[in-house]
């Protein structure tokens, strides 16, 4: 019986012609499957106040932190999405679906490796009345469980949304280790020291020094132009996704199950894919072509494939071909999100 991921990935096409600003290319992705979710993601959870992310306690947990959804309306966190603030800041180790009045331990990894200490403004939480135990739990019978902004209470420090998620280099090494992990242990703990490395790495390659060696620092001084590459490329109607060239190699492919999804967080997934392409040298050697992703997409649907509970609501699944990696979120049979990776040079 075909898979519901392989099923989806072999009905992903594409739209318009490939769009193209220096060294980066992007195919604009549409998917056959009829969307039927209704979410909403981490930015415009954080306008609506419908969210809150915090340390698991005062003292804080390097590799978790808590995120409740104190809304009626599924939250999605992207993988490779950051969160800054706290003692330090952090990315989403997979991608995950917050259900609706509920909180859940979140596992993350570090993107600042010099810094755990808080630097964020207080926020009125008091985390002993509310942190139990580490799974996803219903609050909608919790009422007064929920977290207080009363004067009196313990103070914790919450996370905001960062501008950006980490480029493909870096996102490929949290979905091996954590696909690696997911096998032996169950368990989505990324490889913590290979983040810090590749973090390292394009600080270097960017050439910019960070007083906590954060990533964060290195997107902030090349904002203007990663904002040129940005701008450079324009959403279609209906657009649900985009597979990525990298001086004409296929790079890693971003794709949701709705077009509002993948609208909010475009910008933010070019700025990852151009990080990438302003680091890397530029090459004229090979040029970006629907064959070229037609290809990466048949590979993609012949991946081995692995199914895992969820660190929020559905199923987790997890892809491995020859030369690509990645990962899908699957709930009530939709497939929410995928993201592929390449692992050719």
């Amino acid at each position: 019986m075909e898979s519901i991921s392989r099923k989806y990935i072999s009905g992903i096409t594409w739209a318009g012609a490939i769009q193209e600003h220096k060294n980066l290319a992007i195919l604009p992705l549409l998917s056959n499957q009829a969307p039927k979710a209704h979410y909403i993601g981490l930015n415009e959870a954080i306008e609506k106040n419908q969210i809150k992310i915090t340390e698991v306690d005062e003292g804080g947990s390097v590799p978790t932190l808590i995120a409740i959804n104190q809304g009626s309306i599924p939250i999605l966190l992207l993988q490779g999405e950051e969160v800054e603030g706290a003692r330090q800041n952090r990315v989403f180790n997979t991608t995950i679906l917050l259900k609706e009045h509920s909180k859940t331990m979140i596992p993350v990894s570090c993107t600042e490796e010099g810094r755990w200490s808080y630097m964020t403004s207080r926020n009125n939480i008091n985390v002993r009345d509310w942190f139990s135990d580490p799974v996803t739990e219903d609050l909608e019978s919790e009422g007064s469980n929920m977290p207080s902004t009363d004067e009196s209470t313990t103070m914790a420090y919450a996370i905001k949304a960062s501008s950006y998620i980490m480029p493909p280099y870096m996102r490929s090494t949290i979905v091996n280790s954590v696909s690696s992990n997911l096998d032996s242990r169950n368990s989505y703990e990324s490889d913590q020291s290979e983040v810090w490395n590749r973090a390292d790495w394009f600080s270097r390659k960017a050439d910019v020094q960070s007083s906590t060696s954060a990533i964060n620092d290195v997107f902030t001084e090349k904002n203007e132009t990663l904002s040129e590459y940005a701008d450079a490329f324009h959403c279609l109607p209906g657009q649900q996704g985009a597979l990525v060239f990298l001086n004409g190699k296929v790079q890693s492919l971003d794709i949701f199950s709705n077009e509002s999804a993948y609208e909010g967080y475009q910008e933010k997934l070019i700025k990852s894919y151009a990080m990438e392409a302003m680091v890397a040298e530029e090459s004229t050697n090979q040029k970006p072509s629907y064959e070229l992703g037609k290809s990466f997409i048949q590979k993609a649907a012949c991946s081995d494939e692995s199914r895992h509970s969820s660190v929020g609501i559905g199923h987790d699944y997890r892809l491995q071909g020859s030369d690509l990696i990645g990962s899908a979120l699957v709930h009530d049979k939709e497939v929410l999100q995928i993201t592929l990776l390449s692992l050719s040079s």
